[in-house]
């Protein structure tokens, strides 16, 4: 996938490639569903994206099948979920 980005376990450093800060998947909440043949797949997932936060947010994004490599996703607060329930149960799917 063209738009994933490395995983590091650290902040970001001084070089030309961006890495992701450190993060903790504090609950796997489930699998949304799949992104081609090679194992990646849609997750939906509570995250700590910051180590010095206890908050955590709840983040829908594609994860390689090692978790080494995620790609574009977005992460949300309870307030942001809520809202987003709100509006999925509103309309008929």
């Amino acid at each position: 996938m063209g738009d994933t980005k490395e995983v590091e376990t650290t902040t970001q450093e001084k070089d030309t490639k961006k890495k992701h800060p450190e993060y903790k998947i504090t609950k796997e909440l489930g699998v949304l569903g799949n992104r081609g043949n090679v194992g990646w797949t849609i997750q939906l997932n509570e995250i700590q994206w910051d180590p010095n936060n206890p908050e955590t947010k709840y983040d829908i994004r594609t994860w390689s099948p090692d978790r080494k490599i995620l790609g574009k996703g977005i992460s949300l607060n309870k307030d942001e979920a809520l809202k987003l329930k709100d509006l999925l149960n509103s309309i008929e799917l």
